[in-house]
């Protein structure tokens, strides 16, 4: 019995330790009110529309929400101007890092222009080409608050 707890423990923290995903960020713990760098492999992407984005050295773009709770929904609130998932979302933006790895760096609470009345609890993530015709699966981060 303790074996299996020692292996089931340890497979829990493997899944939740950064392994194999395709999306990270600095830091670790993104506060809402403080600038988060979202980080995506777009090798680690599960999605088969995925495939579009790989070998891509532009025309890569965030398409993002947060959510005020933590089992809601994680794009309730989208920044201003993000409507149309079939043109560029210029504000989205990513950076080429190499290696289809992409970043973009922001701060949630003004990106999202989410009111100091609301915590921020999830984010949804999305990265997808211009056209939107090239689109990873969606991703969810947690938000810590200060």
């Amino acid at each position: 019995m303790k074996t299996f707890l020692f292996f089931l423990i340890i497979s829990i923290l493997w899944c939740f330790s950064g392994f194999a995903q395709a999306v990270t960020t600095e830091p670790d713990r993104p506060i809402g009110d403080e600038e988060v760098t979202i980080i995506i492999d777009l090798k680690k992407a599960k999605n088969p529309l995925a495939k579009g984005l790989l070998g891509k050295t532009s025309d890569v773009y965030l398409w993002a929400g947060v959510g005020p709770v933590l089992m809601g929904d994680p794009f309730k609130i989208k920044p201003a101007g993000q409507k149309d998932f079939y043109a560029p979302y210029p504000k989205g933006a990513m950076k080429f890092l190499g290696n289809d790895k992409w970043s973009i760096t922001l701060i949630p609470r003004v990106y999202f222009s989410v009111p100091d009345s609301l915590n921020i609890k999830t984010m949804g993530i999305v990265v997808k080409s211009g056209d939107g015709k090239a689109q990873t699966e969606d991703f969810y981060r947690r938000i810590y608050a200060k």
